[in-house]
């Protein structure tokens, strides 16, 4: 069964703990952050703000990701997903290490009409941004 969330009712179902998800991997666009399915993100704290349009989730190691101007928001029984969004923001510290401002971490993807452009401060190998695809969500959280 899909049901159709608004923003704000995402995060108020979601900060209650009565979401289908539980956790999984995230996808932005396409671009996977790790292989497919190799980590799983728990949601520990979901805000939005309404002036800027951004949509903030907290997960459990600390890591954040800012959606800003999302919409489509869709849930699934194992998968999470937001169609659209103007910016994609995904900040973490290097697992293992101290959470420290050395060891902190974005990929940014922008999409700017019919393309998008990824960014990111990765500093253990060269990110490649050619699997964004618009045809994908902003977002799969599965």
């Amino acid at each position: 069964m899909i049901a159709k969330l608004l923003t704000e009712e995402f995060v108020e179902k979601y900060n209650k703990k009565q979401g289908q998800v539980k956790g999984g991997s995230l996808c932005f666009y396409g671009h996977w952050f790790g292989r497919p399915y190799d980590n799983y993100h728990q949601l520990e704290l979901a805000t939005f703000d309404s002036i800027l349009n951004t949509l903030t989730l907290t997960f459990n190691e600390k890591e954040t990701l800012t959606i800003f101007n999302p919409q489509d928001i869709s849930e699934f029984e194992n998968k999470l997903t937001i169609g659209s969004a103007d910016k994609i923001y995904w900040k973490w510290f290097s697992y293992g290490k101290p959470q420290t401002d050395e060891n902190l971490y974005f990929i940014e993807i922008n999409r700017k009409e019919n393309s998008l452009t990824g960014n990111s401060n990765v500093d253990w190998y060269k990110p490649d941004f050619k699997d964004l695809n618009l045809v994908n969500p902003a977002l799969l959280w599965t």
